[in-house]
Order: C-alpha cells, then sequence, then structure tokens
C-alpha cells in the first residue's frame, strides 16, 4: 500500500479544512491574515483593471491597499478569556494507584494532566476536535504505565467506526490514521521534512487493506515513513506486561461529544467577524487616505506649457493665463462615517460573540445573583466544551486503567464549573450574620462553608472552631459583651455575643 494512500482524508476532514485554515488563521493575527493576500481582502475593480500581476500599477495599489488596513484580533484573546474563566480552578481528579503517576506526569512530554485538559479546551473551541492516543515505551515492564499523545484536528486524517460490530450498539473505532510528519536535523544544522503516518485498527480492518495478520481482532499499529513498504509485517500489537487491547485506546473530543466526525468550532463565528471587519477597515483606510491625497486640477493653461517647474505650497508658484484658476479637488467624504459606524457595530457584536467574555463591567463591583444570571446566559458553550472534555480525559485514562489491570470505575474527571468569579466581601458577611442574628435558619456550619467557597478561609469546619475556641475573647466595650475582634483574636462567628445577650436587659429569649 503507497504512502499516497495513507495521506487519504476522510470526506468529514476535507469538508473541515477551509475552516481550520480561517481559524489557525485567525488565531495567529494580522501576519498570518494578510500573507493569504486576495483570499481573505478581494481587490478592488481599479486594482484589479490596472492589474494584479507583479509589479504592475494594480498590485502595487493592493499592497498598498493590504498593508493599510486594520486587522482586529479577536479570535486569540477571547480563547485566552475562555481558557482563564474554564481553569480558574483545577478539574477534580480520580484515578485508581496503578496510574496515579499520570496525575502529574500524563503525556510523552511529561505535563499533567490539568495542563492536558486545558490543551484539550483550547483545541475544541479553536477547531472543534482533538484526539488522545494512548501509547506505551516499546519493551517497557510491567512496572511501566502508559502515556498520552494529543493531535491536532490537521494530524487526524482518517478514519473508520462503521464497520465494526452489527445491529444498534454504539460504534467503535475499527481504523484512524495520523500524520506525524516533522523536520528532522541531518548532518550538521539542515533540517529536512520526513513524512510519517501512524495506522491504528483492529486487526480485521486491517486484513481487509493489506493483508493477513495472525489471529485475532485485538489492537494494532504501525509507524510507516514515505520510503518505506507497507505491508502487514510492519504492524505490531502494543502490549504492557503481557497485556494487549481490543480495541483502539484513541479517542476523538468535541465541543459537544466524543464522535469522530470534526464538529463547528466554537469560535468560527468570531473569526468570520473578524473578517467581515478587516474588509471594511480596507475601506475605510482606503477612503481616509484618498481624503488626504486632494489633486492640483489647474483651468486655463494650457497642455502646451511647460508644467515641469509648477510648485505648490508657501515657496510655489502657479502661472496662469488671463481667466485661468486653479483649486484642489478630493474624494466625497460623505461615507466615511457611515463605515466608521459599522466597524464600531461589529466590533460590538464581536464582543458579544467572546472577545471580551466576562470583562465587560463597571467600576462597582455587580451583585451576586446579577453576575451569575449574566454569565450562565454567556456560559452554556463553556460548559459543553467542559463537559465533553472531561469525559474524554476519563475515556483515555479509562483506558489506561484497563492496560495496567486496574479498576476503570475508579477513573473520574469533574471539570471545574465554576465559571464566574463571585468575589464575596466583608460586608456580604456582615449581611449574613445579620439575618442570622435575626431569624434566618442557618447553622454555623453551613456559614463557615459559604466563606471557604469564596475563599475567606481554607480551613475545613472543624479546624477552624478549634482555632475559634483557642483565641481570647475581648469584652465591647458598654456592653460586657464577649465578642471576637478580627485581627486580635476572638470568635469570626458572633454566637458567643447572641448568647450573652440573651441575658441582657431587653435581650431575645428565642
Amino acid at each position: 500500500m503507497s504512502v499516497v494512500a495513507l495521506s487519504s482524508k476522510n470526506p468529514y476532514y476535507i469538508s473541515r479544512e477551509i475552516d481550520w485554515m480561517l481559524m489557525r488563521d485567525a488565531y495567529g493575527g494580522e501576519r498570518y491574515v494578510k500573507e493569504k493576500n486576495e483570499f481573505y481582502l478581494p481587490p478592488t475593480a481599479t486594482q484589479i483593471h490596472e492589474g494584479m500581476i507583479w509589479n504592475q500599477p494594480g498590485w502595487h495599489a493592493y499592497q498598498a491597499y493590504r498593508t493599510r488596513a486594520v486587522y482586529h484580533e479577536l479570535v486569540k484573546p477571547s480563547l485566552m478569556a475562555m481558557l482563564g474563566v474554564m481553569h480558574r480552578k483545577g478539574p477534580d481528579i480520580e484515578l485508581p494507584s496503578k496510574i496515579d503517576a499520570m496525575r502529574k506526569s500524563a503525556t510523552f512530554n511529561g505535563e499533567d494532566l490539568s495542563w492536558l485538559m486545558q490543551k484539550i479546551n483550547e483545541q475544541q473551541m479553536l477547531l472543534g476536535r482533538y484526539g488522545m492516543l494512548l501509547d506505551v515505551e516499546t519493551g517497557a515492564g510491567a512496572a511501566a504505565i502508559p502515556y498520552i499523545v494529543g493531535y491536532e484536528a490537521e494530524s487526524i486524517l482518517n478514519w473508520d467506526s462503521t464497520h465494526v460490530g452489527e445491529g444498534s450498539g454504539p460504534r467503535k473505532l475499527g481504523l484512524v490514521v495520523l500524520n506525524e510528519s516533522d523536520f528532522q536535523r541531518r548532518a550538521g544544522l539542515t533540517w529536512t521534512q520526513v513524512l510519517r503516518y501512524r495506522v491504528l485498527g483492529k486487526a480485521d480492518e486491517i486484513r481487509d487493506v493489506w493483508g493477513d495478520l495472525p489471529p485475532g481482532n485485538n489492537y494494532v499499529a504501525a509507524e510507516v515513513q514515505a520510503s518505506s513498504t507497507v505491508s502487514s509485517d510492519v504492524f505490531v500489537r502494543p502490549s504492557l506486561a503481557g497485556r494487549d487491547l481490543d480495541e483502539i485506546p484513541f479517542v476523538f473530543v468535541g465541543p459537544r461529544d466524543l464522535v469522530p466526525e470534526p464538529d463547528i468550532p466554537v469560535l468560527m463565528p468570531l473569526a468570520r467577524m473578524g473578517l467581515s471587519i478587516y474588509r471594511t477597515e480596507a475601506d475605510y483606510r482606503q477612503a481616509l487616505y484618498m481624503q488626504g491625497q486632494d489633486t492640483l486640477v489647474v483651468i486655463g493653461q494650457l497642455a502646451s506649457i511647460d508644467n515641469s517647474r509648477t510648485r505648490v505650497g508657501a515657496f510655489g508658484s502657479i502661472e496662469l493665463p488671463a481667466n485661468g484658476d486653479a483649486k484642489y479637488i478630493g474624494a466625497d467624504s460623505g461615507g466615511i462615517g457611515e463605515m466608521e459606524k459599522a466597524i464600531q457595530n461589529d466590533l460590538k457584536r464581536a464582543a458579544q460573540l467572546g472577545a471580551q467574555l466576562l470583562t465587560e463591567r463597571g467600576n462597582e463591583a455587580e451583585a451576586g445573583a446579577a453576575l451569575q444570571i449574566r454569565v450562565a446566559s454567556r456560559t452554556a458553550t463553556l460548559t459543553t466544551v467542559a463537559q465533553a472534555a472531561a469525559r474524554g480525559l476519563e475515556e483515555i485514562l479509562k483506558h489506561a486503567a484497563r492496560w495496567v489491570d486496574a479498576d476503570p470505575d475508579q477513573v473520574h474527571v469533574a471539570p471545574n464549573m465554576d465559571f464566574a468569579d463571585d468575589p464575596a466581601q466583608a460586608q456580604d458577611l456582615v449581611y449574613l450574620m445579620t439575618a442570622k442574628n435575626m431569624g434566618l435558619t442557618l447553622s454555623k456550619r453551613s456559614v463557615h462553608g459559604w466563606m471557604k467557597k469564596r475563599e475567606f478561609t481554607s480551613m475545613e469546619y472543624e479546624e477552624e472552631q478549634r482555632e475559634v475556641d483557642d483565641e481570647p475573647v475581648s469584652v465591647v466595650p458598654g456592653t460586657g459583651v464577649e465578642r471576637g475582634i478580627p485581627g486580635q483574636g476572638g470568635s469570626a462567628f458572633p454566637e458567643k455575643a447572641s448568647t450573652v445577650a440573651k441575658d441582657q436587659p431587653g435581650g431575645s429569649t428565642e
């Protein structure tokens, strides 16, 4: 089987290729977008008429037109803001002891699981998919544990899950082809690109393409370079301590699910809006440029007269015959304001799509309920992305557990779902305790839980109570009431004050 066949692409891949290119360019920023020239910024009719071939007048005019245009980089800041919101807190991950080391070193390069979760989220939103392969070092001993290799959307060329199993059960992957081409350093300091592919499959699927394999239908894999001849002989059964797998340990993760077919990137509408603004900006800057390039028109001067010495400005002069005239004419500025307004309106729409996610706040702190409602209306996508990433990471870790003969049911991944930055202030605690003292049914343990969630304290309730009991108390002047003074010892909960107050004249008897 030739390498050309290995480089074949799944139809769903082909349908998304142009979207991925757009997202990569939008994320890369102005240089990447402008390097695509007419693909993103069509030339004007005049530029085409004057010739778009290199060094022709139209080509020079287009280069100036493109250079003046401003590309507002919306995708990368939005993506960074979303990742910041999603990873204010790390995910909660439970693992069986046999693979617990993966918590701190999960990938081939030694990155931890929290880092891997961020990478998954980044690729879900940027390209709409990410792939993870579970692999093991060749000849690994019984004490070895697998590691995870990540694949971005463009590297997952081909796959098939339709020919595995029968009936209406869940689909199982039968074949995956990955592009692992990379640059390698040759003798000296020169580099060259090496075409390399990794083929993953169930043995029955591989037999259909490459011929005979040993009996069974377990997971097999092959690494193939362009100069190699592909046959069934290059496939091996990856094993760990004599254990192989009956499924391909590869997981697709999209923004909503774990199916192999790529989804629309979450930030695609923002990338398209950025291109729309870019094209309007080009026309707007062109109009501004033309406003500053008035043309001198001389009326009454014959063409036969030598005009080469005509000068304008403080030290210039124009010689005209009787009844002659000279004036400047320029482009009409009537549409410039409308173009500027259109750009501002598009930027506002871009902000709504995510360019300023969770940053559109006034100078005053918002009430907690208002903040939660506003955030909830803008984080439905983030919630879906976070849940899909957690399921995908959990699935690949379950493969790891099975491979080392651990219990996969002990693997649990829960993403951070607290996207709202809800900073509590000291006055909030005063209001809460006032309501409690007025009869609100609320225990001290519940108050402490509220304080811990908002990072007033890092201690558990029992530990906090022991600290409170060990602190000295002081008497509030004029009352005889014992109460803790923040920063000087004493209870953080005014329970003792309430108890003593019951014995004071007019005190509560409840």
